[in-house]
C-alpha cells in the first residue's frame, strides 16, 4: 500500500517502509474505523456552516474539535497551566478520565502531564499550520511554541491542528519545523476516504499515543 496524497511525512519523521505496512499498525479493525470516520463527518456536516465564521483556534475547537477528541479516544484537559507559570497549554491528552483524575491534583506542575500522551495546539480552520508564508521560518512558526511546551512538559508528542489540518511533531525534532507527519482529514471526510482515514487514526487517535509493556507506543515504533 502505498502512502496516499493526503499524508505528508515530512522530513521523513516516520519510517516510509513501515507506513506502506500500514496494516501491521493500525489498532482498530475497518469496521471500527468506518465508525468512527462516519462519526467525525457527522459532527462536521452539523458544524460546517459555524467553521468558518471566526478563524481562532478557540472557534475551531468549540465547534469541532472537542467532540473530535473524544471520538478519537482522548480525555482532554483545557488550557492547563505550565510549570513555571508563563502559559498555557491548549490540550492536554490522557488515555482515559481515570488517568487525568490520578494526576488532576498535579495541576500547575510536571506531575499533571506526566500522567498525559500528548498535548496539543490549536488554530483557526483555515490558518495556514506554518504560520506564514509556506517554507518561511519565522519567529512565530507555531512548532517553536511546540518545542518549548514539550521541553516544559516533558511530553514527546505535540500535535498542531486547525481541525482540518492535523500535524504530528516529536521532541526531538519539532524545533527543526519541517519534520513532522501531516494528515488533511478535511479531505478524508468529504472524499469518505477509509484506506486514508487508516493513515490518520494510526498516529492521531489515543491507540497511536498508548505506551505498550516495553513503554513504546505505535508512533514511536514509527519512528525514523
Amino acid at each position: 500500500m502505498s502512502i496516499p496524497p493526503v499524508v505528508n511525512n515530512a522530513g521523513k519523521l516516520f519510517n516510509e517502509d513501515a507506513l506502506n505496512k500500514i496494516d501491521k499498525y493500525v489498532a482498530l479493525s475497518d469496521e471500527d474505523l468506518q465508525s468512527m470516520l462516519d462519526q467525525i463527518r457527522e459532527h462536521y456536516d452539523r458544524r460546517r456552516g459555524q467553521l468558518g465564521e471566526n478563524d481562532t483556534g478557540d472557534h475551531m475547537s468549540f465547534f469541532f474539535l472537542n467532540r473530535t477528541l473524544h471520538l478519537l479516544g482522548f480525555t482532554h484537559s483545557h488550557n492547563e497551566p505550565l510549570p513555571n507559570e508563563t502559559g498555557k497549554v491548549d490540550y492536554t491528552l490522557f488515555e482515559s478520565p481515570e488517568d487525568f483524575l490520578a494526576h488532576a491534583n498535579g495541576r500547575a506542575t510536571s506531575q499533571l502531564f506526566s500522567g498525559a500522551l500528548a498535548l496539543a495546539k490549536t488554530v483557526g480552520w483555515e490558518t495556514d499550520l506554518d504560520g506564514g508564508k509556506p517554507d518561511e521560518a519565522t519567529p512565530d512558526h507555531p512548532a517553536f511554541e511546540l518545542d518549548d511546551l514539550l521541553r516544559q512538559t516533558g511530553l514527546h508528542w505535540a500535535i498542531l491542528t486547525s481541525g482540518s489540518k492535523w500535524r504530528m511533531y516529536h521532541r526531538n525534532t519539532a524545533a527543526m519545523l519541517n519534520t513532522f507527519y501531516e494528515v488533511d482529514l478535511k479531505t478524508i471526510i468529504d472524499e469518505n476516504d477509509l484506506e486514508g482515514f487508516k493513515y490518520f487514526a494510526m498516529i492521531f487517535t489515543k491507540y497511536g499515543l498508548i505506551p505498550d509493556k516495553s513503554g513504546r507506543c505505535v508512533a514511536r515504533n514509527l519512528l525514523a
